[in-house]
């Protein structure tokens, strides 16, 4: 997954088209409403990236994304319904800015940029998910 999604940020941001743009920041804006309201934006989560993979106007990225489904987001195979809420809050919180970070690299057309924040969010998450896997709560 690192290996194809920090390559599709970096083409997005190199073909994004002005539609493209409006679909991901209405994603991360969406995420970022349920995120307030307790939600943790799984559906909306994968959204942003298939979008991102749409960006790059190479269909191959959507159909490894189609092909690999929502099950990619770790908040679907780890329970984190026993964290305590601040923690849980806060963990959403930082998907939230690694997703702006990474739009806001793609709108820039700043390739290298959305390439490493891209990289950065998707090894946070691999690190976060081996911890919780290496607990007995996981």
């Amino acid at each position: 997954r690192i290996c194809g999604e920090v390559e599709a940020a970096g083409l997005a941001a190199e073909r994004r088209s002005k539609t493209d743009l409006e679909c991901m920041w209405k994603a991360q804006r969406a995420m970022a409403q349920v995120i307030e309201e307790g939600d943790e934006a799984i559906d909306l989560d994968f959204d942003l990236h298939v979008a991102i993979g749409d960006a790059t106007g190479n269909p191959y990225f959507s159909s490894f994304l189609d092909f690999i489904g929502r099950i990619i987001i770790p908040r679907r195979t780890v329970l984190i319904d026993g964290q305590p809420a601040t923690e849980r809050a806060a963990y959403l919180q930082r998907i939230n800015r690694d997703h702006r970070a990474i739009v806001t690299a793609i709108e820039r057309q700043d390739a290298a940029a959305a390439r490493t924040a891209m990289r950065e969010h998707l090894s946070a998450g691999r690190d976060r998910y081996l911890r919780l896997m290496d607990t007995d709560d996981a």
